[in-house]
């Protein structure tokens, strides 16, 4: 069975077990031509300007949205990141 990667990683920087930044960390560790057909948004209730730097800084990370997601902001990621 082949495996199949996400088109979109919708990620939060507080999640139970493993936190945003640990899994940037960890998906650096991918090969190369797998991370780059992967879109990463940090989706999160952080409005904290150390957070939006620092996602910004990260190679993986496309975008930075804060929750609630809603209808416009889903359209707006589908606008700019995928030919509809």
């Amino acid at each position: 069975m082949a495996f199949k990667l996400p088109d979109l990683i919708l990620l939060d920087i507080n999640m139970d077990g493993m936190n945003g930044w640990e899994f940037l960390k960890e998906y650096n560790l991918l090969a190369k031509e797998l991370q780059s057909k992967v879109i990463i948004i940090m989706l999160t209730t952080s409005e904290n300007s150390d957070d939006i730097k620092r996602a910004k800084s990260e190679n993986y990370v496309s975008d930075f949205i804060t929750k609630p997601m809603t209808k416009t902001k889903m359209n707006t990621i589908i606008g700019k990141y995928f030919k509809v």
